[in-house]
């Protein structure tokens, strides 16, 4: 699985708000739930959420 910042796909545009482009087509079900969860994981740790 591949995970972005979207400024990588914008050329003159640097005002829209942070978002992560996930390209998932080569991985399976099981895969891309794992990846998730690992993204939430990480995103929760960076808020100091439990």
């Amino acid at each position: 699985m591949l995970v972005r910042g979207s400024r990588f796909y914008t050329l003159t545009d640097a005002s829209r708000p942070p978002a992560l482009v996930i390209s998932y087509a080569t991985v399976d079900c099981a895969g891309l739930t794992k990846s998730l969860q690992a993204i939430g994981a990480a995103y929760r740790q960076l808020a100091g959420m439990p």
